[in-house]
Order: C-alpha cells, then sequence, then structure tokens
C-alpha cells in the first residue's frame, strides 16, 4: 500500500534536504585553499664573500702577505742606508768601529722575515738589532740588543740563532774552554725584544741541531734583501759568521809578514765549528786546545809546505796558529795571549801550511814571530 500523499510529499523533502547538504559540504572542501611554504635559498654565487657571519670567507690571494714582505723590504733598505742613526744600547757597550751587517730571520711565525743589524766593535763583542714591521707598514725598532762574538779576556763567547718553529730567536753564550752552552729564547713583545724566561742547555760536543747557525752579509749586497728569504743554514753552529773581505794580497817584506789580529784560545770542536766544519776531522775533543791569532782580513799568506819542496808558498789565511795543547804534546804558545789585539810580524820561514786532516784545517803554523 502505497503511503499517503502527505507522507510521500515530506520524503521527498527531506531528501533534497540531504542531497543539497552533502553537494554543499563538497563543494566546500573542494575550495580549501592550498598551503605553500616557499623556501628561498641564496644561490652560491651570491653569498657574502666578505668574511662577515653569512657564508664561508673569502679564500686568501697572497695579496696581503706581498704587500707586507714589499713594506717590508723597502723598510730595511732604508735602515741599511742609514744605520748609524740607530743606537746599540745594552750587552757589552764597547766602541764601535763604524762597520755592520745584516741578517734575515723569521721569528714571528708569519711569512715577512725579520731584519738582524749587527755593529761590528773593537773588541769583538757585537750587538745585534732586531727590525720587524706593524700591519701598516711601520718600522718596530726595538732598542733591546743581543751579542755575538768573544770577549776580549777571560773566555766569554755568544752566539745567535734561529729555531726550526721560526717563531723566536735564541741568544747561545759559552766558554771557550767548556762545551755546554746556554741558551735563552727571545720573542718580540710590541715594541720590545723580550726574554721568554725560559732557559736551557746545549752541548758543542754532542749537538742536538736545535740551533740553526744565521749567516750575516755586508750592509753592501743588498742581494738577500731583495729576496727577503731568512739568511739561515741547515748545519749546527753557535757563532754567527761575518762577511769576509777578499783576500789582501801581501808582499813579502824582508822584514817578514806583518798583520793584525785578535788571539783567541778555542777547544778542538770549538776551533772546527769556527772554521764552518760540524764536526772535528779527527775526533778531537776539549783536550785539544788551540791558541790561534784570528787575522782582521783574509790574507795572502807565505810560509812553506812539505808537499811543495820549491820553496815558500802563498796561500790565503785567515788566521795562524801560534801554539797547542793536547794530550800528546804541549807547547803552551800565545795562550798567555788571549783575548789580546796584536799587530804580529812573522817569519815566512818559521812558518808552514799543513798537508794533513788537522786543526786549524788548511791554516798556517807559526813557530816565529814578534810582537810589534
Amino acid at each position: 500500500m502505497k503511503p499517503p500523499r502527505a507522507y510521500r510529499s515530506l520524503i521527498l523533502l527531506l531528501a533534497a534536504a540531504v542531497l543539497l547538504t552533502g553537494c554543499a559540504d563538497s563543494t566546500a572542501e573542494d575550495e580549501r585553499p592550498t598551503l605553500t611554504t616557499t623556501i628561498t635559498q641564496q644561490p652560491e654565487d651570491t653569498v657574502a664573500s666578505s668574511g662577515n657571519d653569512i657564508g664561508e670567507p673569502r679564500a686568501d690571494t697572497g695579496d696581503d702577505s706581498a704587500s707586507s714582505v714589499a713594506q717590508a723590504r723597502t723598510a730595511y733598505h732604508e735602515v741599511l742606508n742609514s744605520p748609524g742613526q740607530f743606537p746599540f744600547t745594552g750587552g757589552a757597550d764597547y766602541a764601535l768601529t763604524g762597520n755592520y751587517d745584516y741578517a734575515l730571520v723569521e721569528m714571528t711565525g708569519d711569512s715577512t722575515p725579520e731584519l738582524l743589524l749587527r755593529a761590528t766593535t773593537v773588541e769583538h763583542l757585537d750587538p745585534i738589532r732586531v727590525f720587524s714591521v706593524g700591519t701598516s707598514g711601520s718600522l718596530i725598532a726595538p732598542p733591546d740588543t743581543l751579542l755575538s762574538g768573544a770577549a776580549g779576556a777571560g773566555g766569554y763567547r755568544a752566539g745567535i740563532n734561529a729555531t726550526a718553529s721560526r717563531d723566536q730567536i735564541l741568544q747561545a753564550e759559552w766558554h771557550s774552554l767548556r762545551p755546554e752552552i746556554t741558551v735563552r729564547p727571545f720573542v718580540l713583545d710590541g715594541e720590545r725584544l723580550s726574554a721568554t724566561g725560559s732557559e736551557w742547555k746545549d752541548s758543542m760536543s754532542a749537538p742536538s741541531g736545535a740551533l740553526l747557525p744565521i749567516t750575516f752579509h755586508s750592509i753592501n749586497d743588498r742581494t738577500p734583501l731583495e729576496a727577503m728569504t731568512p739568511t739561515v743554514g741547515e748545519v749546527y753552529t753557535p757563532h754567527t759568521t761575518r762577511p769576509v773581505p777578499a783576500p789582501q794580497p801581501s808582499t813579502r817584506p824582508d822584514g817578514g809578514l806583518t798583520l793584525s789580529g785578535q788571539v783567541q784560545v778555542m777547544t778542538a770542536p770549538e776551533l772546527a765549528r769556527h772554521q764552518g766544519h760540524s764536526s772535528t776531522p779527527n775526533g778531537e775533543d776539549d783536550s785539544h786546545r788551540f791558541a790561534v791569532f784570528i787575522l782582521d782580513n783574509p790574507t795572502i799568506f807565505y810560509a812553506h809546505k812539505a808537499s811543495d819542496p820549491n820553496g815558500l808558498v802563498q796561500q790565503e789565511a785567515t788566521m795562524v796558529q801560534l801554539g797547542q795543547v793536547t794530550p800528546y804534546n804541549s807547547d803552551p804558545t800565545g795562550f798567555n795571549l788571549e783575548g789580546q789585539r796584536l799587530t804580529i810580524t812573522f817569519d815566512p820561514e818559521q812558518c808552514g801550511f799543513p798537508t794533513d786532516a788537522s786543526l786549524p784545517l788548511g791554516q798556517p803554523r807559526c813557530g816565529g814571530y814578534t810582537i810589534n
């Protein structure tokens, strides 16, 4: 039986309402906006390159380093052009001769070496000043001095050395008759050259290799300065090297060869290193001692030589042996003259060059001379 008309109308109305409601809900869901998150990343070629907080710092092109080296070179040239404007106080305070030489050493850990300026003295104990440049290229000139050379009496010796770490400079001190070396490091501290406060020992007879030798050059030779490369060697020696003038030719006067210099007493290891050798030629130790007359300038010397029977020969000499004391023989001639600056006339007929590898290597020995 069909429902009454009134009920059928009600059912149709309810169905229509349900249908309309469903359509409305579907339309609302379809029109809901889609939320989109946009992440913007700065392209790599636009990342800040000035070393700020965004991105990576720009790689060092080396321009700043090259500029620093150029500024230092210019400043050092000015120092060498007028070395007398810089006072050398402290140390031995001996009278200066007016002669200077220089070296380059890296002692601050950067790519620009420091300048060492050495003033020679009449007593051969020479003060050394250190120069550097600041970040603005201005000259840094600490007034403090280091020392190198030999005292006129007492056997005191001093030298300066570089280090493999390239962040300091070493002051070495020792006695001519003892192998022990006292080493004190120094660093640049603002406008001063300051000791670090530490101290350690090395030995001539058993060197550690930690003391790197420094080679000095005449201020008239600017080739090392133009290169701006540290003038540091690789073979241990506590001695620094003076610039060596060219040998002076000498005529042989009838009265002999008259030469000026200073008497020094050295052990065998010290004498070997003075001549630029890392060890003695025959294993000689500190019991072998020599009195040698160190000439002011290399000289063409006349003397006999066993390998040449034709009379006197001529060879370059930088020193003359006066005497020696060893465990096997004793000739103390000249030992009482240690430290004295003298002018001596040598009789070539009583002098001879060695033909073997004995100390001092290649240098004449003289048994006859007169102190003027």
